[in-house]
């Protein structure tokens, strides 16, 4: 081999590390389960950058999480995995932080990511499982009006007073109400807006609010935060929950 091909093999060696370092944790994933994935170069001031081995999901106030991980040369689809098991986890209501993380793990584990650390932030707080609801109905008034944006955090661990979205299995919806009383595994849920009149096409109904039993593994979560009417900046390109 002469100097001239030795000298072509290094300048080949140097530009696939120059483009292997260019592949940074500063790179996040705007991650979408419902209209798959773009990438976006973020702010690393703002969010988190990944370490060795670690693994950190974001979860922004419109819904919207961004996944860090490791340099690696299998970065976009371990990113769809992980994409995907937060889509599954967030329609599973006794899937929480624990449940997501240890999922998390064993698809870093099948990836050849020896001990992955996982982490979970929000602007709520450390492992909180954010997921997004929108409000349909009035039967929360005044707390909560139609067409809020609402923030829950994925939990069975709720209390007397907490607003919580359940799966309400005499009419297969989702619900947003408050928790009146717990006994055992049964959770027994009201409205805010007990009874009143409301005006639709001209014609005048009565309502009166749902009040009902569930088994706390119906729980969807607890709210968190909400976001009236307009007056948020909703991600067009997440879906939501709707909570009657």
């Amino acid at each position: 081999m002469n100097r001239k091909e030795v000298f072509s093999i290094l300048i080949s060696l140097s530009l696939i590390l120059i483009f292997m370092g260019s592949v940074s944790a500063d790179y996040y994933e705007y991650a979408d389960p419902w209209y798959g994935t773009e990438f976006y170069d973020i702010n690393s001031d703002y969010y988190s950058t990944a370490g060795p081995n670690q693994i950190i999901i974001e979860f922004d106030k419109d819904g919207s999480y961004y996944i860090s991980t490791p340099d690696n040369y299998y970065y976009n689809n371990l990113l769809n995995e992980i994409n995907v098991c937060i889509y599954d986890q967030t329609a599973d209501s006794n899937a929480n932080a624990s449940t997501l993380k240890n999922d998390v793990a064993k698809i870093c584990q099948e990836w050849g990511i020896d001990n992955p650390d996982i982490e979970i932030k929000s602007p709520y707080g450390e492992d909180t499982f954010c997921f997004i609801g929108i409000a349909d109905g009035i039967s929360m008034e005044p707390t909560i009006k139609n067409g809020d944006m609402l923030v829950l955090n994925k939990t069975h661990d709720i209390k007397v007073g907490d607003i919580v979205s359940a799966y309400y299995r005499p009419q297969q919806i989702d619900i947003l109400k408050r928790v009146a009383e717990i006994d055992g595994d049964k959770v027994y849920l009201i409205s805010d807006n007990v009874k009143g009149t409301f005006e639709k096409n001209g014609q005048i109904y009565e309502y009166e609010g749902l009040r009902a039993w569930v088994n706390i593994s119906d729980i969807n979560g607890v709210l968190i935060d909400s976001y009236r009417g307009d007056n948020y900046n909703y991600n067009d390109y997440n879906e939501e929950i709707i909570l009657v």
